[in-house]
C-alpha cells in the first residue's frame, strides 16, 4: 500500500505503488483508464464529509430555486434554457434572433444576479 499526505485527510492510500509511480512514455493512455482504488477509511472519510454537507446543499438548492423565481420571465426562461440538456447557445441565438456572444454575456449578468440573491438568502438564513 503506498501512501501521499494530503492537506485534507491524514493521508491517502492506494493499493499499489505503481498506481502512483512515474509513468513511463506511451503508457499514461492504460493508466488513464485504470480506476482509482481507495481504502476503506478514505472512503468512510469521503462519505462522512458527504454526509455532514447534505443540509448545506439542500439549503443552497432551495435558495437557488427562489432565486430563479425571482428572475423576469425572460431571464429564467433563457438560463433555464442555457442549461438544458440537448441544448446549444448558438441554437437559443438563432431562435431569439441575437448573437452568442451577446447570451454569453447576458448568460454572466445573470449567473451574478443569482449568485448575490443566494449569497443574500443563505445569510438571512444563518441569522
Amino acid at each position: 500500500m503506498f501512501t501521499i499526505q494530503s492537506r485534507k485527510y491524514n493521508s491517502v492510500r492506494f493499493q499499489t505503488e505503481d498506481e502512483m509511480g512515474i509513468i513511463p512514455f506511451g503508457a499514461r493512455r492504460r493508466f488513464a483508464r485504470d480506476r482509482l482504488v481507495l481504502a476503506e477509511d478514505i472512503v468512510q472519510l469521503l462519505a462522512d464529509e458527504g454526509a455532514e454537507e447534505l443540509p448545506l446543499r439542500q439549503r443552497q438548492l432551495r435558495a437557488l430555486d427562489q432565486c430563479i423565481e425571482k428572475l423576469p420571465r425572460e431571464r429564467r426562461e433563457l438560463a433555464l434554457a442555457a442549461y438544458a440538456k440537448g441544448t446549444t447557445i448558438r441554437e437559443i441565438a438563432v431562435q431569439l434572433g441575437r448573437t452568442e456572444g451577446s447570451l454569453y454575456q447576458l448568460l454572466a449578468r445573470i449567473r451574478k444576479e443569482l449568485h448575490r440573491c443566494m449569497e443574500q438568502a443563505l445569510a438571512g438564513a444563518e441569522s
